[in-house]
């Protein structure tokens, strides 16, 4: 994490191996962290919702555990894998 150069980088792991593709936000405007309610081990997801609602918008990032801890990101950027995500449009998972 780099908030000097507004940019968030993530890689999800699972045994020591990258279990998903590496992201990296830039240029992140807004990110709000909610902890659970109650310290717990590492969680899965729950909910995971991207959206770019139209052009010149920011990227939303939003992802909440079982356990009720939640992030939200917004940015100009996202580059997954070393290519820049591209499009418009909302996709919630739950």
């Amino acid at each position: 994490m780099s908030f000097s150069e507004g940019r968030l980088a993530i890689r999800v792991e699972r045994g020591g191996a990258a279990a998903a593709p590496d992201l990296v936000f830039h240029q992140v405007e807004i990110m709000r962290w909610k902890p659970a309610k109650n310290p717990a081990p590492p969680s899965p997801l729950d909910t995971v919702g991207l959206e770019k609602l139209g052009a010149g918008e920011v990227w939303r990032l939003y992802a909440q555990t079982v356990a009720g801890a939640e992030i939200e990101i917004s940015c100009r950027t996202i580059v997954c894998d070393g290519a820049e995500v591209t499009g418009i449009g909302r996709s919630y998972r739950h």
